[in-house]
């Protein structure tokens, strides 16, 4: 793996080598003052940029890389599988190999194929291609999005990067906070691709790629070069062949992923999506692996007894890694790796987890991928339950739902009902938008004219006069929140929301019709000045885009859809990623190989999913079916908990003074955006334990923390 940046300049003016070693040095700021690989144009109009994190020596390799006739030149950063078969068609063509990496596969690729090329590769990868005779660049991501590239296009020409950082080291990027991707970070907890929270700055989407014509200065793309199934499901197929179908291409992208200098570890949580890369991985080592589990002393957010219980039954060596309060010191550390703010307080624990696993392995498997591609969120069944209800039924609940009372209870029945019901005279998308979003709307905005072909936006939320409004859990009845066991305020998530939780996170309180305590509306969040520009985008039209073509597949299937395309990579795999740089470990997740997840869409909704009367529907069928013999019963029969840290607990107990001084300060950096009287409010509220705001207030704290990393 390697870091890669890059300057094509359009304005006659050269490329400086000290920009590009900044850049490079701040891709990895462990290494500041290795500088990597560097190459310059001759003319100085390009120049690229490496810093190697290297997990596989290979012999000879160093980027960036050319050919025999240095007219193409590759900056490359993950990993490919496969590669030997390229290699030696390659070599059967006549090309010379000068060394074993696989930056030079595709220098000699890029050369017979050009970007036709990004279809022959199987992995996780960003790569650039500076073709100097026709003077154009090529920029690439992997199918699903593991590794990240963002890039900046002005007058003085073009800047690519893995992280938002390194553009910012070229005084040409300005350094300003995009406020229109303001809203879509404090609804989800991340900023969708291709915006960032930088001005100017994108984000590559995942199976996307883009060509810079530098002598024209001409920009097309990015556009797709690969995408999901988009097609009907393959019905008729009978249940074990699909278990087969399952084992085979699972077993092939498990061992792909095990090739490694030092052997690799897994992250094994406990739940069903690990423990079978796990179960795979220790049948295809042929010895005893190396397992790492992270441990909460917090009850209900702990998996390690039933890690412990797969790593007794493969016969792993298994290491338990402890997370404590003091961990969340280390958010201003994760945002200025992250290059944005990052509301996923998960990244967290996975950056204390893969700090110990570092010492003993260079490659980690993971279980990523497993709910959006076969059914895990409980979000998804919610919204499968939804469907099946008429119409008038639904137009009569949702009001209701609004309307019941709140219960004590972690996981009461009675509030997962009642959330589940608050939303369910929206529209399919609006619907699954409420269920998502981290702050709502307020009562009656965002109101949008029915589209051809779905559900009118105009089915929303009762607002409290009795009006119609957009979706927004935010105007549901007092008291919406559940009591979680420590006292604070909440409500049972249906695996609903963006930060990648599970069923077990009372966070989500709720905006009464008199609005008394529980959570806030973005439009009272905001300040009006900047609510009208951040809020001017709207989330569902992008949903709408990622979902085409699957018209004839249920909304739960397009949901899933959805996430994977979106939440997916620029929530659960960037955190990945930033983690396990900082660690300068390689985190590889076989159940995102690209044959796995065409295989994964074409099973239909009703084999995916095992319906149960009276209960949400149980995702993972197939999974659980194809490996039910190499696992514990228990495990094969879990539910989804999700991987999230109790830092409502700890922003209300020890952290609650360490939050205020941030959120609060009169020099905050956020003091022009947010209405302090909110904040203020969320504050008291989660500390005096009438309500849970966690997840709020840590979406608030970082993104304080990532302006004052970045200086904004």
């Amino acid at each position: 793996m390697c870091g890669i940046a890059g300057i094509i300049r359009t304005d006659g003016r050269p490329v400086r080598a000290a920009v590009l070693a900044d850049m490079a040095a701040r891709l990895d700021p462990r290494r500041p003052d290795d500088a990597g690989g560097l190459w310059l144009a001759p003319d100085g109009a390009a120049g690229l940029v490496a810093r190697p994190r290297a997990v596989i020596d290979h012999a000879g390799s160093h980027q960036p890389t050319a050919g025999e006739d240095g007219a193409v030149w590759v900056v490359f950063d993950g990993e490919l599988y496969g590669v030997a078969a390229l290699r030696a068609a390659l070599a059967q063509r006549g090309h010379r190999f000068a060394s074993a990496g696989d930056a030079e596969v595709l220098v000699h690729l890029y050369e017979d194929e050009g970007p036709a090329m990004l279809e022959r590769l199987s992995g996780q990868f960003a790569l650039a291609v500076w073709d100097t005779r026709r003077r154009r660049l090529l920029l690439a991501r992997d199918r699903l999005g593991q590794k990240p590239l963002t890039w900046w296009h002005g007058p003085a020409g073009l800047a690519f990067a893995s992280e938002p950082a390194a553009l910012l080291a070229w005084p040409e990027v300005p350094r300003r906070l995009d406020v229109r991707c303001l809203g879509a970070y404090l609804r989800f907890g991340y900023v969708p691709a291709p915006g960032t929270a930088l001005a100017g700055v994108r984000k590559m989407p995942p199976a996307h790629c883009l060509t810079f014509d530098a002598g024209a200065g001409r920009l097309d793309g990015p556009r797709r070069w690969w995408d999901i199934p988009r097609g009907p499901p393959r019905h008729g197929v009978p249940l074990a062949a699909w278990c087969d179908a399952v084992r085979d291409v699972l077993g092939q992208a498990v061992r792909d992923r095990l090739v490694a200098d030092v052997p690799p570890a897994v992250l094994l949580s406990g739940g069903l999506d690990s423990s079978i890369v796990t179960a795979l991985a220790a049948e295809a080592a042929g010895a005893p692996i190396r397992t790492f589990t992270a441990r909460f002393d917090e009850a209900g957010w702990d998996e390690g007894a039933q890690a412990r219980a797969v790593a007794h039954r493969l016969g792993t060596r298994h290491t338990e890694v402890r997370v404590r309060p003091a961990c969340i010191e280390t958010l201003e550390t994760l945002v200025r790796h992250h290059g944005e703010p990052v509301a996923d307080s998960s990244s967290l624990a996975m950056a204390h987890l893969l700090g110990a696993v570092r010492p003993a392995a260079t490659v980690a498997l993971s279980g990523d991928g497993g709910d959006e591609s076969f059914g895990g969120y409980p979000r998804h069944g919610a919204l499968a339950v939804s469907e099946r209800l008429p119409a008038a039924v639904r137009a009569i609940l949702g009001p209701l739902g609004r309307l019941l009372p709140a219960r004590a209870g972690r996981r009461s029945a009675w509030n997962a009902a009642r959330r589940f019901l608050s939303a369910l005279d929206a529209a399919p998308l609006e619907r699954y938008l409420a269920w998502r979003s981290l702050f709502g709307r307020a009562p009656g905005a965002g109101v949008r004219a029915p589209d051809k072909g779905v559900s009118a936006p105009d089915k929303g939320v009762l607002a409290p006069d009795g009006s119609r409004g957009s979706v927004s859990l935010e105007a549901r009845a007092p008291g919406a929140g559940v009591l979680a066991p420590d006292g604070s305020r909440g409500s049972v998530s249906l695996e609903a929301r963006a930060p990648g939780k599970g069923v077990r996170a009372p966070d989500k309180g709720v905006l009464a019709p008199d609005g008394s305590r529980g959570s806030v509306s973005l439009d009272a969040l905001l300040a009006p000045d900047v609510a009208r520009e951040a809020l001017a985008d709207d989330p569902v039209a992008r949903w709408r885009g990622l979902a085409r073509g699957l018209d004839d597949r249920p909304w739960a299937d397009r949901a899933m859809a959805i996430d994977l395309q979106d939440y997916l990579p620029d929530d659960c795999l960037a955190k990945v990623h930033v983690a396990s740089m900082a660690h300068g470990l390689e985190v590889r997740s076989p159940l995102l190989d690209h044959r796995v997840v065409e295989l994964a869409r074409q099973i239909p909704w009703d084999v995916t999913w095992r319906r149960r009367p009276g209960r949400l529907p149980e995702g993972k069928r197939v999974l659980r079916a194809a490996f039910a013999d190499r696992l514990p019963k228990r495990i094969i029969g879990r539910g989804k908990m999700g991987f999230g840290v109790p830092v409502g607990r700890w922003l209300a107990g020890p952290y609650a003074e360490w939050a205020r001084a941030r959120l609060l300060d009169p020099g905050a950096r956020t003091r022009d955006l947010l209405q302090r009287k909110t904040v203020g409010r969320l504050l008291a509220e989660h500390t005096a334990r009438r309500a849970d705001h966690g997840d709020r207030l840590w979406a608030l704290l970082a993104l304080e923390l990532w302006m004052r990393a970045f200086g904004l």
